[in-house]
């Protein structure tokens, strides 16, 4: 992988969380991606209409965060 980092974990205090992994086997041959995602922590569910935009904009990051590419870069050998 070229430079290959995770997408950034963000949080919103106890309502909800986003946290991704990236990661690869000890023998290098796979690639490993876990997320976790919650939301709705402490019976948070409903929101009055001011906070609209707030909510918008967190699950439009989250939605910027899973689609996060990664550059994989062939090498020479083939296993």
């Amino acid at each position: 992988m070229e430079n290959a980092e995770a997408p950034a974990p963000f949080a919103s205090g106890r309502i909800s969380e986003y946290k991704p992994k990236l990661g690869v086997t000890p023998d290098g041959k796979l690639l490993v991606y876990k997320r976790s995602f919650f939301f709705g922590g402490n019976g948070t569910l409903l929101y009055p209409v001011p906070s609209y935009i707030q909510l918008k904009s967190f699950f439009d990051l989250l939605h910027k965060e899973d689609n996060h590419t990664l550059a994989l870069k062939q090498t020479g050998t083939s296993q």
